[in-house]
């Protein structure tokens, strides 16, 4: 988003600062609407905003993006509203702070997986 304030030397005027929202053109910058989860960052072109990055949170209005303070066990997920994010999710590991959830990797302990064959009977098959 962009506006052109009075004074404006180009047609594309002046790039919308962070906090406001800018429909081009005439238009002032306005102050952000945004819901929590979401945010306004330079240049946004509509009043609701942008959704938060992982890792962020973003209070709504015309607060910026800011960095989570998840506890480990925790993490902030796209659109997060809240300094503390969520909890980890099964199947990944959260260190906390501004860190996206990751992905549990397979260990020497699982060596032994199910298999489900074509005629529903369950086998159990030693991994190599």
């Amino acid at each position: 988003g962009s506006f052109c304030p009075e004074g404006s030397s180009t047609p594309q005027g002046r790039a919308c600062v962070p906090g406001k929202w800018c429909g081009g053109g005439p238009a002032l910058a306005l102050t952000c609407e945004a819901q929590g989860g979401f945010y306004c960052p330079a240049s946004t072109a509509v009043a609701s905003g942008q959704p938060c990055p992982a890792g962020m949170y973003c209070a709504g209005a015309d607060a910026g993006a800011a960095a989570c303070t998840a506890s480990p066990g925790n993490y902030c997920a796209r659109e997060s509203s809240q300094p503390e994010g969520i909890v980890c999710l099964a199947g990944y590991w959260c260190p906390g702070g501004g860190s996206d959830k990751l992905a549990c990797k397979k260990t020497a302990s699982a060596r032994r997986r199910l298999l489900e064959v074509e005629s529903g009977t369950a086998l159990d098959i030693e991994s190599p």
